[in-house]
């Protein structure tokens, strides 16, 4: 076999979302937007060792084929290709920071932005660890960064289970992926939910058209004009939230994800900022909009290979409801919706098609356009159930950042039982510290008005506008008939 058959068989095309990533570093308009990390802080009590991460990199260089495999651009394709294991160069991919003692937030801030800002080498795998030990506050830190090519936070989290000592298992043996595409009770049981799947479809298809169209939020405290953005990211991470508590408050609306109840008291948290600063071009009834990466995978699908198998929803929070509990209806309204709606693959598919056929300088456009459509990205990734341990030492805490193209991302992420939200903020944007601190307070405050009531029923306001909604998308189909019919009579006259 001579060695392009050789390099041909080692090589395995990556898919749209991870093409896209990539050719942020191959593509010359392209890298005029910063390619997408995914950088993880795993904190220690104690110094991390070097030679036992080495030991841990082994092991995932063994597990997953991405691991060692660069990236390889062909034509108009982009490929991950498998290199020897002796020609990964350790030195590179573990980087040991001795100039890190002391270093308090600021410093970490520029450690992050240093990190968005390196160009990687494409003839490498494209990750690195880096060891930060005796932090201020004497924290010793653990830090993945991997370009966003190589995998989502789903699969990710695979790469996660790999480096403990004991993995932790998302789903017991032999039990079924709970669905919570129920709707809520009285739309469920006046509509039925094949009105309700019909009504998702419909809209999935109109959204498809749409989307693309859609005005981008005002320019507020949290969203500035313009398309570029700073070199510099700010960061912060919130107080935990007790798990428990959040699952309370889920139980208490029938329907409910946890993700349902992230998104409305993150909104909360925007709309306190908002109030602080009174701005009123933000707190409207209409608000901001939040972009929601959606797993695609099917249910059950445990991830056990790396990829970027996601799309992405458009969440309005509004800033004009009376109570917290209402927040929750109305995202609640929007997510039960679109977890049955087709405009996820939909997307996948005009994606694709998009990807092959459009020039770079038009891609790059279109991808500046709609990460500045939405005030912020959100995604919600579960993590360990308990504390676990690398090499022995016990994990006091984690989070994860996705450090990317946009003014602000908030990342959720559970562990051993608490839920933090960590927030990344372009540097012209206020300090994110300004929403990481009303976090735990305000879920802490939607459970005490849940607290000592029954599972909530939606407010009349929410089923009404439940049926105006199902009206309106029904009377789509109706209102194309009847405008083609006419068009078909007029061609005949």
């Amino acid at each position: 076999m001579s060695e392009v058959e050789q390099a041909a068989a080692t090589r395995r095309k990556a898919s749209t979302y991870s093409e896209v990533f990539a050719r942020m570093h191959f593509d010359q308009p392209m890298k005029s937007t910063r390619p997408t990390t995914v950088v993880g802080f795993l904190a220690f009590e104690h110094p991390v060792d070097s030679e036992h991460i080495e030991g841990v990199v082994a092991k995932l260089l063994r597990q997953f084929p991405r691991f060692r495999s660069r990236l390889v651009r062909t034509g108009n394709a982009v490929y991950f290709e498998e290199i020897e294991l002796d020609q990964i160069d350790m030195s590179y991919h573990i980087q040991v920071h001795t100039d890190c003692a002391n270093w308090g937030q600021e410093q970490i801030d520029c450690f992050l932005s240093g990190l968005y800002n390196e160009s990687k080498d494409v003839h490498r795998p494209m990750w690195r660890f880096h060891i930060l030990n005796h932090v201020k506050s004497n924290k010793h830190f653990l830090v993945p960064d991997i370009d966003h090519s190589v995998g989502d936070g789903t699969s990710l989290v695979s790469v996660l289970n790999a480096i403990l000592d004991t993995p932790f298992g998302t789903h017991a043996e032999g039990t079924k992926l709970q669905k919570t595409w129920t709707p809520t009770e009285p739309s469920y049981a006046a509509a039925g939910p094949c009105c309700v799947t019909v009504c998702s479809v419909i809209e999935g298809l109109i959204l498809a058209v749409l989307n693309p169209h859609l005005p981008q939020d005002p320019v507020h405290t949290l969203k500035r004009s313009g398309k570029t953005l700073s070199v510099v990211k700010r960061s912060a991470v919130t107080e935990g939230a007790d798990l428990a508590m959040v699952r309370n408050i889920k139980s208490k609306f029938p329907g409910c994800t946890i993700n349902d109840v992230l998104t409305a008291v993150m909104g909360i948290c925007l709309r306190r900022v908002y109030e602080e600063a009174n701005d009123d071009k933000a707190l409207t009834w209409r608000g901001v909009t939040a972009a929601l990466p959606v797993n695609c995978r099917p249910p059950g699908n445990h991830c056990l290979e790396m990829g970027n198998k996601i799309g992405s929803r458009v969440v309005r929070l509004g800033m004009q409801h009376a109570t917290r509990v209402d927040a929750v209806w109305r995202v609640m309204r929007q997510t039960t919706y679109f977890r049955l709606s087709p405009l996820c693959r939909i997307e996948q598919v005009l994606s694709a098609v998009a990807v092959k056929l459009l020039p770079s300088f038009l891609l790059i456009a279109l991808i500046r356009e709609m990460n500045f459509k939405a005030t912020l990205v959100m995604s919600n990734v579960a993590g360990p159930p308990t504390k676990v341990h690398v090499g022995g030492r016990e994990v006091k805490n984690m989070m994860f950042y996705g450090c990317g193209p946009v003014p602000l991302y908030v990342g959720f992420f559970t562990y051993d039982g608490q839920v933090t939200c960590g927030i990344v903020a372009d540097g012209e944007l206020p300090h994110p510290s300004r929403i990481a601190r009303h976090w735990k307070k305000e879920i802490e405050g939607l459970w005490a008005e849940l607290e000592t009531m029954p599972p909530q029923l939606p407010p009349p306001s929410a089923t009404i506008a439940d049926w105006a909604y199902c009206l309106a998308l029904l009377s789509c189909p109706a209102v194309l008939v009847m405008l083609l019919s006419a068009g078909l009579a007029l061609m005949w006259r």
